[in-house]
């Protein structure tokens, strides 16, 4: 085994701070993967080694060989087939525990532990599917269940050449060995099978009728115990089938919920467990219940062959060790619980770990970037409640139902409590914090009011009637809130004089949501919504569709197809040209917004990402049910192959972002930027002012006709509109704008897009220069979309570290 360590020494150059190896892309992480071998959700099967060292567990990201004793990994090997569900996997060790064999789908693999090397692999019949493996029944052979049909495959464990195939009178899901007898289950019924012949030996009639219950044998392939989920243990007779002791559940069994039993190496002691918290032992030869062991999160139990330890699966997927004697958890390297939610401060610097609504944790953690620890604070149930950043970094609001704690970023103490400003109302969990502020919009009562909180003083600043309804996002001017209203429409809210806007000027389409977030562009110019496939009732497989709609009128008009299908959470970059995507499979997959391509992915959690923030545009967060978070480099790992101004307006996305980053890090960048941009002309500005002054002219001939030109120059006045509908006091004016603004669309030309990618590039350079000519941009008299994506990105750069993610 020394050999099978030092393999995995030399192929991990990054290393967290434990000493574990990073996956590739990522730069740091929060937490360990030290015993999270993962949760059922992602583990497909599992198998002890014959002398304890090692536990082997097929998942999404291949075959990985823990350390029984440290937790950490040995050694890996990559996925052999997709996961899929038609798909069955199985281990087994070899009796010496020198080799693993590993069936995956059709596929059945003999790996050399020492080496880390396949001796054979064998490929079944194309329209056969394994189902189950294990050793028997001799030590020279394994036997491979058919998942398709009643018959099953012997194989020479040396060569993986087949010596027989034995047809089953019935379909068995599951086998279990004993010498040359195996124990299979049919349905409900449970028989003894010859392995050469197929023929039943012994049937169990009536004694297993649940479909819940499990069965194990006596190492000496004399008995067989059965436990139900009611609790009830028998013993029973391998030759005849009678039973030898038929057991009461015992004190304190929960009765609902699949059991769990293992047995002692040689089968004197019987652990059984249903639900968390207890495992119940029952010492056979002496007859009597043990003391159980507490304290105990069981999805699967190990019997450890030294007989000194019990080693647990958790539910959520972590190797727990307890001591037999002391009947304690030995001690673990760990340092988060549950399911990882992580939260980027505004300016990046920061990581704020938390546990989400169901968790059991009640610490909060502060990191920098880096991953250096700044504060652990443990919160008082009564005081916990879900944290969020304040605009300006400067707090953490923590909500819960009744009231708001206000904490110190800083330090992490709690300063201030805010009630709700109505008694028996409630907070809801939809916040959003107002830019570079202290102040933070939340609702009360499922959306009927709007609540603005200002967290430095603990006061409510605004109170708004907003009809009920869900919010989205605050639009880039920092005064309409775009929020989903009581039918299923697509509102606006302005915030300085609590009207509600484009109510009734245009025809708007309900909005259908489903499990997956949805929510506003960084410019405000569309919304992106998932819908997902109806014929499917199950949210966690079903198949999600990106649709980008106008935010006016909630109409689709293009798609963005992930390919994967269940939950998934999702953000867009501070510039807006891509999407990060975190799947129930634990891996992160970046879209470019422009085509809907896919840019990249990258795997590295043991279990299904459940939080992904951006922290600049070269860097994301995922925070997974695996415990841990995880800070990657999403730069683009292709080279530009083309000139970066062609790629950079070209339909390629890949090339068109790699220009970007290339752009960036020229020092030429600007020139060049400057140069091209030239070429995109300009609107005549004081024209402009001149028909937006019209608007409001006495004259009936001149507001028309003022009207009439401002449509023909289309999304060009964009900014310009909607700055004079911001500080207008007329009526009409806002009337005609209004009416203005609905003819546009959010959808890009493929200039539009080259502008926006350039103003990217120049975002990211973060230079004197690239902030000169961005200024320029801002507040010249180039095209209005571009003017406005320029103040936008100013104003990120204030509080960006995007340096940093260079």
């Amino acid at each position: 085994m020394t050999r099978l360590i030092a393999l995995l020494a030399l192929s991990a150059p990054h290393m967290d701070q434990f000493g574990d190896p990073l996956p590739e892309g990522a730069i740091v992480r929060f937490g360990t993967v030290r015993n999270c071998v993962g949760s059922e959700r992602v583990r497909y099967s599992h198998a002890l080694s014959p002398d304890g060292k090692f536990l082997a567990v097929e998942g999404p990201l291949g075959l990985t060989l823990w350390n029984v004793d440290t937790g950490r990994i040995a050694y890996s090997w990559p996925p052999y087939l997709p996961a899929k569900d038609a798909h069955r996997f199985g281990l087994c060790f070899s009796p010496d525990g020198d080799a693993l064999f590993r069936l995956t789908g059709r596929f059945v693999t003999l790996w050399q532990l020492a080496t880390g090397k396949a001796l054979f692999a064998v490929e079944l019949h194309a329209e056969d599917e394994g189902d189950s493996i294990v050793v028997g029944p001799g030590k020279d052979q394994i036997l491979v269940t058919d998942q398709r049909h009643a018959r099953a495959w012997t194989l020479d464990a040396h060569t993986g050449k087949v010596i027989r195939r034995t047809a089953f009178p019935e379909k068995h899901s599951r086998l279990i060995p004993a010498g040359n007898r195996i124990l299979g289950r049919a349905e409900q019924n449970w028989s003894l099978l010859d392995v050469e012949s197929g023929n039943v030996r012994v049937h169990f009639d009536d004694i297993f009728s649940s479909m819940d219950a499990v069965a194990a044998f006596a190492p000496d392939g004399e008995r067989v115990f059965h436990l139900t989920e009611t609790g009830r243990l028998r013993t029973l007779d391998c030759n005849t089938g009678k039973t030898l002791e038929n057991l009461d559940a015992p004190k304190n069994w929960p009765g609902a919920g699949r059991p769990r039993l293992a047995l002692a190496t040689d089968a004197a002691i019987a652990y059984m467990a249903q639900g968390d918290d207890v495992v119940h032992r029952r010492d056979v030869k002496a007859g009597k219940w043990l003391p159980p062991i507490e304290n105990i999160s069981a999805a699967e139990l190990l019997v450890h062959p030294d007989g000194k330890r019990l080693l647990a699966i958790g539910s959520d997927g972590v190797l727990r060790r307890f001591d037999l004697t002391a009947l304690k958890e030995l001690p673990a390297e760990r340092s988060f619980s549950d399911p990882v939610f992580a939260q980027p401060s505004p300016d990046g610097k920061r990581v704020l770990i938390d546990f989400g609504p169901m968790g059991r944790s009640n610490n909060l953690h502060l990191f920098e970037a880096t991953g250096k620890p700044i504060w652990t604070t443990k919160v008082n149930l009564p005081d916990w409640g879900l944290p969020r950043w304040s605009g300006d970094g400067h707090w953490l609001a923590c909500i819960r139902r009744d009231r708001i704690i206000v904490r110190d970023a800083k330090t992490g103490a709690a300063l201030r409590t805010i009630d709700t400003p109505t008694k028996g109302s409630d907070f809801d969990d939809r916040t959003i914090a107002l830019p570079k502020s202290d102040r933070l919009i939340t609702t009360l009562d499922m959306g009927r009011v709007g609540v603005a909180t200002d967290l430095r003083t603990g006061k409510i600043a605004y109170q708004g009637d907003f009809g009920g309804g869900r919010a989205i996002g605050l639009f880039p001017d920092g005064r309409r809130l775009l929020f989903l209203g009581r039918n299923d429409l697509l509102l606006q809210f302005d915030l300085m004089d609590g009207t509600l806007l484009n109510n009734s000027q245009v025809d708007r389409t309900p909005i259908t949501t489903g499990a997956v977030a949805l929510g506003l562009s960084p410019d405000g110019s569309f919304l992106l919504t998932w819908d997902g496939d109806a014929k499917e009732d199950d949210a966690s497989s079903r198949h999600y569709l990106g649709i980008y709609r106008d935010v006016r009128t909630g109409v689709g008009q293009m798609r963005l197809d992930p390919k994967c299908n269940g939950r998934f959470e999702w953000a867009f970059s501070p510039d807006g040209l891509t999407v990060a995507l975190g799947t129930q499979l634990g891996d992160l997959r970046l879209f470019d917004v422009a085509t809907g391509l896919e840019l990249d992915r990258w795997q590295g959690h043991r279990d299904e990402i459940v939080s992904v923030q951006f922290l600049g545009s070269g860097r994301v967060i995922t925070g997974s049910a695996d415990q841990t978070a995880l800070l990657w480099n999403v730069r683009p790992r292709q080279r530009l192959t083309k000139p970066a101004w062609e790629a950079l307006c070209g339909a390629d996305a890949k090339e068109a972002r790699c220009a970007i980053w290339a752009l960036a890090e020229d020092p030429k960048g600007p020139e060049l930027l400057r140069e091209r941009m030239a070429g995109f002309g300009r609107i005549p500005v004081e024209r402009i002012r001149q028909l937006l002054a019209d608007l409001g002219a006495d004259r009936y001939v001149v507001r028309e006709q003022a009207f009439r030109s401002l449509a023909e120059f289309g999304n060009a006045v964009e900014a310009e509109l909607k700055q004079t509908h911001q500080y207008t006091e007329s009526a009409e004016v806002r009337a005609r704008l209004d009416a203005l603004l609905a003819k546009l669309t959010w959808e890009r030309s493929p200039p539009d897009w080259a502008r926006l990618r350039a103003v990217a590039a120049m975002e990211l350079a973060g230079t004197a220069d690239a902030r000169k000519l961005l200024a320029e941009w801002a507040g010249g008299a180039s095209r209005a979309r571009l003017t406005m994506d320029a103040k936008a990105a100013l104003g990120r750069l204030d509080v960006s570290s995007n340096r940093q993610a260079k």
